[in-house]
């Protein structure tokens, strides 16, 4: 965390290949034929957006607007890995500047499998 002179501090999260000694991104875990933006998308249109919804609207559907904020605040590298899927944080303060807080999302690999792979 850093942003010690913010009101609210901002999160990065670093996955590392231990073997190679370099940071992972979330490209290192999708399909050939995928692109990034491609990747991007389908993750923040049909599991992101889907999340910030329920926990911060109330399961409203989210106005075009909205939509494309998350997709702009989305950080592919703000991810962490577990055994049973793949995980993403976003400050609600960046979708949502009267929300505070971090969501904290958990996707099982057999729901991110169109996309990603383990």
């Amino acid at each position: 965390m850093f942003g010690s002179s913010e009101v609210e501090p901002s999160m990065k999260g670093y996955v590392f290949d231990i073997v190679k000694g370099v940071p992972c991104t979330l490209y290192d875990f999708t399909y050939e034929n995928h692109s990034y933006d491609n990747v991007k998308q389908i993750l923040v249109d049909n599991f992101i957006c889907k999340d910030v919804s329920t926990v911060m609207f109330g399961g409203k559907t989210l106005t075009e607007e909205e939509n494309k904020i998350v997709h702009e605040v989305f950080d592919s590298g703000n991810f962490y890995l577990t055994d049973k899927g793949i995980g993403f944080y976003l400050s609600m303060n960046s979708i949502d500047p009267n929300r505070f807080g971090t969501l904290v999302t958990l996707y099982t690999w057999q729901d991110v499998a169109v996309v990603l792979k383990k």
